[in-house]
């Protein structure tokens, strides 16, 4: 995940209790580690920690889209940097669940 970029354009996010349960309010992304507007290396984030990361550190989160009117349009762009490849996510959905796999330990199941 080092080499990614992700970028996701929500402007709120739903916000989790310490057991990452939704609590039902909606927050903006302004300025925190969940603003992934632009293109964003997230593996600083997960190395530092944050609040809003939980423990262990990790994305766990719904992230809300302004304007939403349930056409099909693009909300999300990953980028792998050294290959260049890209995937681009489109929905018709009010959010997105962002995930990266918080406490797997790389084993299978």
């Amino acid at each position: 995940m080092s080499t990614h970029l992700f970028q996701i354009h929500a402007d709120r996010y739903t916000e989790t209790d310490n057991k990452r349960i939704p609590t039902g309010r909606t927050l903006p992304v302004d300025g925190s580690v969940l603003d992934l507007r632009k293109p964003t290396a997230i593996t600083r984030h997960l190395e530092q920690g944050d609040a809003l990361l939980g423990q262990p550190p990790g994305y766990d989160h719904s992230l809300l889209f302004a304007n939403w009117d349930q056409s099909l349009r693009s909300v999300a762009c990953i980028t792998e940097t050294v290959s260049g490849r890209q995937m681009d996510i489109y929905t018709t959905e009010p959010s997105v669940q962002f995930n990266s796999g918080n406490g797997f330990d790389g084993s299978e199941a």
